[in-house]
């Protein structure tokens, strides 16, 4: 019973990652206020080209470095708190979905350009 139950939660996560995926790439086709963490990482990957699902990646993966870092140096290097298998896939999952979703919804440009007078 145990080995189902952390497999759904797993599969559940997974899940949550994508939608979390979609929601991002919908912002950003849709050019809609942001979060601050994603209107940070949709304005550095716009303003250097890069794709978002890269600058997304690198983002996650960052700060939760940064998290196992503090949390390390709060514990005399001793045990990591507040990081477990969510942060790390969450982080590693979120960039490479939005990447994948981003030319399937490139239609809705044409409705939300910034360009268009509302």
């Amino acid at each position: 019973m145990f080995k189902y139950h952390v497999l759904y939660r797993y599969f559940l996560k997974q899940n949550i990652d994508n939608n979390i995926g979609l929601c991002i790439t919908l912002q950003t086709r849709a050019s809609v206020v942001m979060l601050p963490s994603d209107g940070l990482v949709v304005l550095y990957a716009r303003s250097r080209n890069y794709r978002i699902g890269t600058v997304k990646l690198i983002f996650d993966l960052s700060f939760v470095l940064i998290a196992v870092v503090v949390s390390l140096w709060q514990s005399d290097m001793s045990v990591i708190t507040g990081v477990r298998e969510g942060s790390i896939t969450g982080s590693v999952i979120t960039g490479p979905v939005v990447q994948l979703l981003m030319p399937h919804f490139a239609f809705l440009d044409r409705f939300f350009s910034p360009d268009q007078d509302h």
